[in-house]
Parts: C-alpha cells; structure tokens; sequence
C-alpha cells in the first residue's frame, strides 16, 4: 500500500524529470502497489477526481487542475494535446438556475487534472500533465466515526409529485407529450461532516453494473453518482449508447419487467427517439441487444444498446449536445418536456441526470449521472426521478422513486459495515 512518503518521492522524480525534458507534457512515473480511498482523501490537493468505469478494472484518482486548456471545447484539447487525460461535465440545464445552490459548479466545464494516479490491479501509475504542479501536502487525521443522517425531506411532497404526474398524464392524452421524466430532490442533514472517500467506499462495494464517479472541491463540498447509463463511449471508432428504461425493485422477477406494457412503452420511446436522432445527421446506428435485464444492486432494469461505427471525424461537442437530454432523463417531444419539468420540479437539477465523462488518447466514456448526490454545509441533496407515461401510476411511481434512492444511499451510510 503506498504511503505518503512514496508520494513524496515520485514528486522529486517529477521535478527533476521536468528539468532533464522541459519539452514534453506529460511525464509518466509507475509503481507496484495499491493506493487506497484512505490516502486520497488525506492528499490536500483540490479538485479531486474519482473516475471507476462499470465497463473497467481502471481507477482514477485525479489532482488539481490546468487551467491552459480548461475553456476550450472537448475537440479541440483532442486536437491540440491528444496525449491528455481529462474530464468534462455540465449541469443538466445549461441555461436555467432556479435557485444559487449548484452556483458551486459551472455550468459546463473541462478540467485537464494537474496529476492523476491510475489504478489497474497491482500496478500504479503516476502521470503529471503540469509543468507548475505544487508541491503535495497532507491533510490532518479527521474524524473517521461513521456518519449518522438524520430523516430526509422531499423538496416535492407525495400530494405535489401526484398532481405533477396527473397532470402530465392530462396532456398525454391530449397527445401533445409522450413521455417525461419528473425527479424528486431528497435533503438529508447530517449529523457530521461525510468524508467524500467514505461515501465512495461505501459505494463502491455495492456499486453493481454501475460506474462510479465524483467530483470534491474542497472536503467538505463534493458531488458523487453511482450510475448505470452510459450517454456515449469511444472505443477507437466505435461508439456505444445505452438505452435504460423501465425499473423494477429485484423482489420483482424479469418476467414482472418484461411482461410491464407501461415500462415496455418506456423503454421503446427513448430506444426510437435516440435511433430517429442519429439518423437525421446521418450516423446509420444498429442495435447491439435489446430488451436485456440489467441487474443493479437492488434495481432491474430494461437494457437496450445502440452502436455505430464512425466513417470519418465524430465532433464529440456536438454529439453530447444532440443526445443529451435523452427520454430516458428528460422526454418526448424534448423541449415541451424540459418546459414542464422546469415548472414542476421546484429544484434545480444541477449535476443529476447531466453528462460527466472521461477523456483520453484511446478511448472516451461519458455516463449519465443519474442517482446521484452532492454535499454541502453539512446536507446531503440527493436525486432520482421516474419516466412516465400514458400508462403510469403516480402512487407506484413514488414507490419506484423511494426504491432508487434507497439502494442509492444505504451503502453511503454503512461504508464500514462489513
């Protein structure tokens, strides 16, 4: 297990490194070892990074932040510095804010981190990507108890989200909307300060078919998701998109799922929607599976995969921009959707449900944040929201909804239970 003195002496390595080839960009430094959730908390260098892909054994732990390339469009910091590892996330409206408290993040931003330390098995690298890194200090031992949460508070009450889906269901049938996605923010106090390692730890051994990703500023203001969605993933020149619609808690059978018309309708919307969206600009995509199980922690999931293979230079920008929002997180037709969601919900989104993805020389992986949570002044604002359609019940929604958030947080509080 690597211990503060290694980091330490990888530093000099740098320094001196970057002194004997003051040419290059990237200087790269590997060890046998581990590195532990522990230890990345202790590193007082911010932001921090946490990246864990569900399609990998690959972990990121991240540092810092260059700010040479961090205004510039996802393509060109491919073009100009290919070699690059970075990050890129944005809030789900780029341009509505409700209220100040995501005011914390901007609204799309690209961070190239100063240094990253990269975990695949027993093997750890260390890569530098700044020639002006600070030197590494340490944060002082803290309290490690385990933190108590107090009960939660729903910004929309169950009497408000049954009038909101009433209502959608009103217009639906007036066949002016398809499908819409209404979330539900939880406000949770905490009784002590939670340790962003912690809650990653904690996530992480349940964390099930799931990516697992988060962002800290400072220790005690941070976002984390847990999320199965992938949005769009590169690999050399084939792209993937995931289609995740229709939930069911695992006391249900497959078969409960499968033989659901209302999650079956679900399903299909956003499947349809997102083969109809590639093909207006010319991307001819087919369908890897559909229809699959994807089994969560203590969530089932319909499963379908779109891929494609790219002919010629794919503007990743403009391809977040054309998919996100799916059906899947905003609705159909898209913009009558995203109008009623921002009336109904008395929230906003900020990083739940938005894009946030890694970047590197060979490949890109952009997930969707869905159940998600950020901290600050000792609250926990957590969310999840539920797809509806013709078809469904505003009760089983709300049932739906306590279920997600559920398998979501209990791992968050009992990360030292055994």
């Amino acid at each position: 297990m690597l211990k503060e003195s290694d980091f330490k002496d990888i530093y000099k390595a740098y320094i001196e490194a970057v002194k004997l080839t003051p040419q290059k960009e990237v200087w790269e430094f590997s060890v046998n070892g581990d590195f532990s959730l522990d230890l990345f908390e202790k590193v007082n260098y911010f932001p921090k990074i946490y990246w864990s892909s569900k399609n990998s054994d690959t972990t990121y732990f991240c540092f810092g932040k260059s700010y040479k390339h961090s205004s510039l469009p996802i393509r060109e910091v491919k073009e100009k510095s290919p070699s690059y590892t970075f990050f890129y996330y944005q809030q789900f409206f780029e341009d509505f804010t409700r209220e100040k408290s995501w005011d914390f993040f901007p609204k799309k931003e690209l961070i190239v981190p100063e240094f990253l330390i990269i975990k695949r098995k027993d093997k750890i690298s260390f890569i530098f990507q700044s020639k002006d890194s600070k030197p590494i200090s340490f944060l002082e031992k803290t309290d490690d108890s385990k933190t108590q949460p107090r009960e939660k508070e729903y910004k929309l009450s169950q009497k408000d989200w049954v009038e909101n889906i009433n209502n959608f269901k009103e217009i639906m049938s007036s066949q002016q909307l398809n499908k819409v996605v209404l979330a539900n923010e939880a406000q949770i106090p905490l009784c002590s300060s939670l340790k962003f390692s912690n809650a990653l730890q904690g996530l992480k051994k349940k964390r099930k078919n799931n990516y697992l990703f988060g962002l800290a500023l400072n220790p005690d203001l941070f976002f984390i998701s847990a999320t199965p969605e992938t949005l769009i993933q590169r690999q050399d020149q084939s792209f993937f998109i995931d289609i995740l619609a229709g939930t069911r808690n695992t006391s249900y059978s497959s078969q409960d799922l499968y033989s659901s018309q209302k999650d079956s309708d679900e399903h299909n919307i956003v499947k349809d929607y997102v083969l109809s969206l590639l093909k207006q600009v010319n991307i001819k995509a087919t369908l890897n599976f559909e229809n699959q199980i994807l089994e969560l922690n203590k969530l089932i999931h319909l499963h379908s995969q779109v891929s494609f293979k790219a002919k010629q230079t794919i503007n990743i920008d403009q391809l977040i921009s054309l998919l996100h929002p799916t059906p899947a997180v905003g609705g159909v037709p898209k913009e009558k959707a995203l109008e009623l969601i921002a009336k109904a919900e008395k929230f906003s989104r900020g990083l739940y449900a938005a894009p946030f993805g890694i970047f590197t020389k060979d490949y890109d992986d952009v997930a969707v944040s869905l159940r998600s949570f950020c901290v600050r002044n000792k609250t926990l604002f957590s969310y999840a929201g539920c797809g509806l359609v013709k078809g469904s019940n505003p009760y089983d929604e709300w049932l739906e909804l306590e279920n997600k958030l559920e398998s979501f947080l209990e791992p968050v509080f009992s990360w030292k239970e055994k």
